[in-house]
């Protein structure tokens, strides 16, 4: 009766082994969020700005982070849906244009309007087991502000966000990248209207 009791929790737990590691297997996607706006009041007055496209420079540009379901297993990388540099771009131009600035073409390119040169240098959400295990991403972007007339100044924009749970089964990476890119892109726009008052000679 012994010898059947422990023959069953054995193979219960290699048959929740093997899901775990064949599921750690499994292809993984993140999207980043979609329709997310920080809210910012209508602050630009019209001011003219060029944000170019985003240069991605990170270290792993085809992968986003790691994903683990044990202990046991290397992991497996997760990919972005959207490339990352484009969001980027898309989603600060959007939030410009909604904080009230004039969001030019790169062509226009007049001398007296600031141009946002951005740099993706990291996005990455892996597992950090502590008292919790959390998603735990890290962002990186490195933005150059200057004119046509030569360099003003330069700011970098580096966080962490989090997620906590009890089970590497439950780690909610979607939600850890969501809420970091989300506050990335927020900094970035305070960082710019800031730095637009600082220059109020630009357009």
């Amino acid at each position: 009766m012994l010898n059947k009791r422990f023959l069953k929790f054995a193979f219960l737990g290699y048959t929740l082994l093997l899901v775990s590691i064949l599921s750690g297997c499994a292809a993984t996607t993140i999207h980043l969020p979609d329709g997310f706006t920080t809210g910012t009041k209508k602050i630009g007055k019209d001011r003219k700005i060029i944000v170019k496209p985003f240069i991605d420079k990170r270290v792993d540009p085809y992968h986003c982070g790691i994903k683990k379901t044990t202990l046991f297993t290397s992991g497996t990388k997760i990919k972005c849906a959207q490339e990352p540099t484009e969001w980027l771009t898309q989603a600060l131009t959007r939030e410009l244009k909604n904080a009230g600035f004039n969001v030019l073409q790169e062509s226009d390119d007049p001398d007296n309007v600031m141009i946002i040169e951005g740099k993706l240098v990291q996005l990455f959400v892996k597992p950090k087991i502590g008292v919790m295990i959390d998603a735990q991403t890290s962002i990186i972007i490195s933005l150059n502000f200057k004119t046509k007339s030569g360099p003003l100044t330069q700011k970098t924009i580096q966080l962490k966000s989090s997620r906590d749970t009890l089970s590497l089964w439950m780690v909610d990476y979607q939600g850890s990248m969501g809420d970091g890119i989300k506050n990335a892109l927020t900094q970035m726009v305070f960082e710019i209207i800031s730095i637009m008052n600082a220059y109020p000679e630009l357009d």
